[in-house]
């Protein structure tokens, strides 16, 4: 497992030429099942600076870098969807369980399997930031809508949960959305 913070400016290299591509600048997945669609990059030197790298051109997601197969998967003018850190998460009775500060992945899964959420303060001081799985009944506009039976899991137990949810990622309509806050560009 990873935090998809630490992802975010990581060094994207093409396999082909071993050249740095650029940065990973964002991350698209399903919000309902984890499902990672791609990566947005901040190419280098490059006129069209950005670009969207589909996950079947990803061949590695390591601690340090993104490998990608070659320069030509690299995608020119796909929109960026709408980002998720810092939206609120509410029940769907009105009640709000916290704010997004993280998203965390299972890098040899390819999913985004929950999202950090912060509450207050001193609720993060006295018990730290919890933990808490996707769900195929997330709405997202404002804010994140999450059902009312919706609790936070223990690290250990998001891989099998995520796991639950894959083989619905066909089935259920997916709302694609990214972790940073969109900026037109």
């Amino acid at each position: 497992m990873q935090r998809l913070s630490s992802l975010i400016e990581a060094k994207v290299y093409d396999l082909e030429g071993g050249r740095i591509v650029g940065r990973v600048e964002d991350v698209a997945f399903s919000l309902q099942t984890g499902t990672i669609y791609g990566i947005f990059v901040k190419r280098s030197l490059q006129r069209k600076r950005h670009g969207f790298v589909p996950i079947a051109s990803v061949k590695g997601i390591g601690r340090d870098a993104v490998t990608i197969l070659s320069l030509d998967c690299v995608e020119k003018g796909v929109a960026k969807p709408k980002g998720l850190l810092g939206q609120k998460v509410m029940t769907r009775q009105g009640n709000t369980v916290g704010t997004v500060t993280d998203a965390i992945i299972s890098k040899d899964e390819r999913l985004v399997i929950g999202l950090e959420l912060a509450q207050s303060f001193w609720e993060d001081l006295r018990h730290r930031r919890k933990i808490w799985p996707l769900s195929p009944d997330f709405v997202f506009g404002d804010a994140v809508i999450a059902p009312e039976n919706y609790r936070s899991v223990a690290p250990e137990k998001l891989l099998e949960h995520a796991r639950r949810l894959a083989p619905f990622s066909l089935q259920l309509e997916n709302e694609e959305v990214c972790f940073l806050i969109r900026r037109d560009r």
